[in-house]
């Protein structure tokens, strides 16, 4: 529900009015294991800190920090502090060196025939885990929050020397390798601070992003000690703008210690795309580039033209007691987007593309309610907290349009045209949860979460995924 941890903000369970999205809050840097544990709607101190507007309600002497472990091998280190009217915080999370291991043995090879000292691999040095790393900084004044993230999940392997693949059923030597998987992402969120309406809300936010995926392959072959091939043998590299605005919280109604209110999130995602390809011009091997799709060896070229967005209105309520808090947020996500596919093919002794297989433009609509209810118990007031809390999403409707035609040598079949309308119902799911926090000392603060597996309309405690079963930590520390 993004609002204030501190003020443990709760909702009413039988709100059952359509509007938002659980889905919606893209702007989410770092869940911290209470509001993991509550649906997402009690937040504390380790969201806020690093949030664009939640960092205004931070409270501290002189420093905050925190450090939190998870069940996916993620550390999360968080530092904030007050330099004058200045408020700065640092955050890292990832896996640090969990990267693709790299083996290979140096040995004398027959290079055709010539004795050559040189790497010697198995297979292709390509593939494997990827590193996941993210770091951010955020800034606050004036009302106002910046924060600008990087997020790194990829992985590049450059060899500039010969070396030999080992493979039994087609050893091959090579000149050079390139290999790049996965993506980078820089990051730059705004938020307001202060209610643009008084007493009613309105503090908007936004999001604005840039993704380069890489899936990248490209080597030089030799095919004799003399003639070499350049090959590119895949592609699929994008770039996706991604924007996410929110309107920020809108109470309809304030009294006491309940609120009921509406928000509004858009999010547009733009993919582009720019690759290379290989081509022959009398009978010579070519590297062309500009490619507005994708290109595989094994898949041919397929151009792509695409672009989505996501409107999703919600409204919240909570309700804050003497020991017991409650929250819920009930939500439609509408979603829009429309592209084109276009199956391809080099002109004979050029690098120009033309249609050649199946065209396809499409448009998809999309409708997906979400309900989110969350809960917290004082078991010891201002001690221990129990936290709990569940997600229903009631399924997704989708209506799809495809016109589809077949091209054959660039020349359009009329003949072949099809439209095709389908109909997909994706069916619901739900979730629970639970965890606690606990204050240890006024300073020192500890959180952990857990997610309840459920099988057959039974309740597992004791499984690996029950809740007895913590896998989420998270310690803070305010000074």
């Amino acid at each position: 529900m993004r609002k204030n941890g501190k003020v443990l903000a709760v909702a009413v369970a039988l709100l059952v009015v359509i509007t938002g999205s659980l889905s919606a809050d893209t702007g989410a840097l770092f869940v911290s294991p209470q509001r993991q544990a509550t649906a997402e709607l009690f937040w504390g101190d380790a969201d806020n800190f690093i949030d664009p507007r939640g960092w205004a309600d931070m409270e501290f002497d002189r420093w905050f920090g925190l450090v939190s472990f998870d069940s996916n091998t993620t550390a999360s280190l968080g530092f904030a502090s007050n330099f004058g009217g200045l408020y700065v915080a640092l955050f890292y999370s990832g896996n640090a060196w969990n990267m693709p291991g790299h083996m290979f043995t140096e040995r004398h090879t027959s290079f055709f025939g010539e004795s050559r000292f040189m790497r010697t691999y198995d297979s292709m040095p390509a593939g494997g885990d990827l590193p996941d790393n993210n770091i951010s900084l955020l800034i606050g004044t004036a009302d106002m929050g910046f924060r600008l993230s990087y997020r790194a999940v990829s992985w590049s392997r450059t060899i500039n020397e010969d070396f030999f693949v080992n493979d039994p059923f087609s050893p091959t030597f090579y000149r050079n390798f390139r290999y790049n998987s996965g993506f980078i992402r820089p990051e730059l969120a705004w938020g307001m601070t202060r209610e643009l309406v008084p007493g009613r809300g309105v503090r908007p936010h936004a999001y604005l992003s840039v993704s380069f995926h890489r899936d990248y392959l490209r080597y030089e072959q030799y095919i004799t000690a003399t003639d070499i091939l350049d090959s590119v043998t895949r592609s699929n590299n994008m770039v996706e703008i991604g924007l996410t605005a929110a309107m920020g919280e809108f109470a309809l109604a304030r009294q006491d210690n309940f609120e009921f209110g509406l928000d509004l999130w858009y999010t547009l995602s733009l993919p582009m795309f720019n690759n290379e390809f290989n081509y022959t011009v009398n009978t010579e091997n070519r590297v062309g580039d500009g490619f507005n799709g994708t290109f595989s060896v094994a898949d041919g070229f397929m151009g792509i033209s695409e672009h989505s967005h996501y409107i999703t209105p919600y409204l919240y309520a909570f309700w804050t007691g003497e020991r017991l808090s409650l929250a819920a947020e009930f939500g439609l996500g509408v979603g829009f987007s429309s592209g084109r596919t276009a199956e391809m093919e080099l002109e004979p002794n050029t690098s120009t593309l033309r249609n050649h297989g199946e065209e396809e433009v499409r448009t998809v609509f999309s409708v997906n309610p979400t309900l989110g209810l969350g809960m917290q118990w004082a078991i010891v007031p201002n001690r221990l907290f129990l936290n709990a809390g569940g997600s229903i999403d009631f399924g997704t409707v989708q209506f799809a349009t495809a016109d589809i035609v077949n091209y054959v040598n660039g020349n359009r079949d009329n003949d072949s045209e099809v439209r095709e309308v389908t109909r997909t119902f994706i069916h619901a799911n739900t979730a629970l949860s639970a965890g606690f926090t606990f204050q240890m000392t006024p300073n020192i603060g500890v959180q952990a979460s857990s997610r309840i597996e459920v099988a057959n309309n039974v309740v597992n405690l004791f499984s690996p995924n029950g809740f007895a079963s913590f896998t989420d930590i998270l310690v803070t520390v305010h000074f």
